[in-house]
């Protein structure tokens, strides 16, 4: 990356976004936020409601929901020309599926680095 940027820590593609050191401790916090606390909330409804996620019904929900998301990528490569709204409202319906992919929020912010000396 060039000066004044870095990689964005919620991009699949790691893109070089404006960064500057004095927001380390924000975004440090958004990210711990946005990708480990739902997962320690998701884990703990699963503990405290005894839910069984290896029942033939949820079974099939999870695979649906990893091949959805894993294989059929949202823009097809580019092919289809999805932007803004358009694509902001896919990821809202595509949100039901993610989470058993244990992918929460990360895709729904603004691309974000730590620093930019990183």
């Amino acid at each position: 990356c060039i000066d004044e940027h870095g990689p964005a820590v919620n991009s699949e593609k790691y893109d070089c976004v404006p960064c500057s050191n004095r927001n380390l401790a924000a975004n440090i916090s958004k990210y711990i936020f946005c990708v480990y606390f739902p997962l320690f909330v998701f884990f703990m409804a699963i503990i405290l409601f005894d839910i069984r996620l290896t029942s033939a019904p949820a079974n099939a929900f999870i695979l649906f929901s990893q091949l959805i998301n894993g294989d059929f990528d949202l823009m097809a490569d580019g092919e289809i020309p999805l932007d803004g709204y358009k694509y902001k409202f896919l990821q809202v319906l595509y949100f039901p599926y993610r989470i058993f992919n244990l992918d929460f929020f990360v895709d729904y912010l603004d691309p974000f680095c730590f620093s930019s000396s990183m």
